[in-house]
């Protein structure tokens, strides 16, 4: 059985080399990884600048006097 999937790999691996059909899947796979880092990258700078304005709303909510501060 073993042996059967080696010689299908096998196979497939002459199939797709020879008609450069592993060189477009390749592409299509480091482009979707690319999409994927770059969203991922995007996503932490908004949740950087997220925090940062909750940061400086809390803190300039703390430096209101206490008849003021909104519960």
């Amino acid at each position: 059985m073993m042996l059967l999937a080696t010689a299908l790999q096998m196979a497939l691996d002459e199939v797709m080399l020879s008609q450069d059909k592993l060189y477009v899947v390749l592409a299509v796979v480091l482009i979707i990884w690319a999409g994927l880092i770059k969203y991922l990258f995007a996503l932490d700078r908004k949740l950087g600048r997220l925090e940062s304005a909750m940061a400086e709303s809390e803190s300039s909510a703390s430096e209101q006097p206490a008849s003021l501060a909104i519960p």
